[in-house]
């Protein structure tokens, strides 16, 4: 592991450390979405803007995602859009936006999609030079037709998927006055 990686590894642990929901308020967005408690749960430490659990039940495994800023809405019309579409997407089972101890949360409870992380074949050595071009190569064709997906106006996307912005020219002039 190069410095840099590991300079990014400790960032994103800081990032996470600062990241903390209590465990009753997981274990109630498990039960709304499931009607279970779950057997088991993993931290996963990835990205910088979620706490991310892998959590088992009796039967299946499921994502628990708690983000503490923004609400999952818009994801949630656009993963719906996909279903539209067929494009592979995971299942929303669950999303509420609450407060705890006086700050937001938006938790969103997805089924966990069957596979492994890339990260962990290229990591392991698992996977071959052609193995790996194959999964990119349908990996891309998977985003082009996500990008199908059509929203109204331009910026921020509201949970109906339409931008806070009319037109192109609306967006970028309030950018410039940094609204």
């Amino acid at each position: 592991m190069s410095q840099q990686e590991s300079d990014y590894d400790e960032y994103i642990m800081r990032k996470h450390a600062k990241l903390v929901t209590p465990q009753q308020v997981i274990n109630s967005a498990i039960r709304k979405a499931t009607g279970e408690l779950p057997v088991s749960q993993k931290r996963l430490m990835l990205g910088e803007q979620n706490e991310v659990y892998d959590v088992t039940l009796k039967n299946k495994n499921i994502i628990l995602r708690i983000n503490h800023r923004e609400s999952f809405g818009k994801e949630k019309w656009v993963l719906e859009q996909c279903k539209i579409k067929n494009i592979p997407v995971p299942e929303v089972l669950y999303i509420e936006d609450i407060e705890v101890e006086g700050q937001f949360r938006s938790i969103c409870v997805l089924e966990k999609l069957k596979g492994e992380p890339l990260k962990a074949l290229l990591d392991q050595k698992r996977i071959t030079n052609e193995e790996l071009n194959k999964i990119l190569e349908d990996a891309g064709k998977i985003l082009s037709q996500i990008h199908t997906v059509m929203q109204t106006g331009f910026g921020n996307l509201n949970e109906r998927g339409e931008g806070e912005f009319a037109t192109w020219g609306e967006y970028v002039l309030n950018k410039e006055k940094g609204v």
